[in-house]
Order: structure tokens, then C-alpha cells, then sequence
């Protein structure tokens, strides 16, 4: 016969420590989601200058002013110009987007991520 005092499953203390978790990781979940789609949206914006850029005066200045507006236009918040370096080479344009967002997040407590992406853009 089996003793009547054991318990089987999981206590309510056990079950709030649970919901606690999941709720703390969905609750960062929902904090770093719109930051990494406004990344892919960036990486998008300087992956399509190769594409939007076939004039025969193409230079730094240019290339700068495209992208500002391609960020202008796709609500991109978090890149300044600072953030774009943009280097000539022989037949190319080597254009890098680097920066850094942070949020707040709990408290006094701020989620900080870097992103960094490079391209190159053909000259015609």
C-alpha cells in the first residue's frame, strides 16, 4: 500500500515561480523584439543601395544622402550619420552601419545591443 502523505505534481509555489519565468521572458521577448525588426529593416536599407545607385556621379555625399532617406522612409529611429562610415576604394563604395540601442527595461536596469553591418556598393 502506498502512504497517503505523498504529493504528486507541482505546488502552487512552484507553479507561480513558473509563470514568474515565462512572464519575465516574455516580457524581454517583447522589449528586444521591435529593436532586432528595425535592424532587418536597416540591413535591408543598405543592402539595397547596390540596386538604387546607378548614376555615373555617384560619390560618398550620395551614397549618404540615399541612405538617409531610405531610413526616412522605412521609420528607422535609431541610426544617425554619424553611425554610417562610408569609405571609397577602386571600383567600389564600402558603406558600414554600426550602433547601438539602448532601452530601458526594468527599473533602473536598460537592454543594450550593438549591431554592426557592412556592404559593398559597385560603381557604374
Amino acid at each position: 500500500m502506498r502512504p497517503n502523505h505523498m504529493q504528486r505534481g507541482i505546488g502552487l509555489i512552484g507553479l507561480m515561480t513558473y509563470i514568474a519565468i515565462g512572464g519575465f521572458g516574455v516580457y524581454t521577448g517583447f522589449a528586444l523584439l521591435p529593436v532586432y525588426l528595425e535592424y532587418i529593416e536597416v540591413r535591408s536599407s543598405v543592402d539595397s543601395l547596390n540596386e538604387g545607385a546607378p548614376e555615373s556621379d555617384l560619390n560618398a555625399r550620395r551614397l549618404q544622402d540615399l541612405l538617409q532617406r531610405r531610413f526616412m522612409v522605412n521609420g528607422i529611429h535609431s541610426v544617425t550619420p554619424r553611425d554610417v562610415t562610408i569609405t571609397p576604394a577602386q571600383n567600389h563604395f564600402r558603406v558600414a552601419v554600426a550602433y547601438e540601442v539602448r532601452i530601458p527595461w526594468f527599473a533602473n536596469i536598460d537592454l543594450v545591443m550593438k549591431f554592426q553591418h557592412e556592404t559593398q556598393v559597385r560603381r557604374p
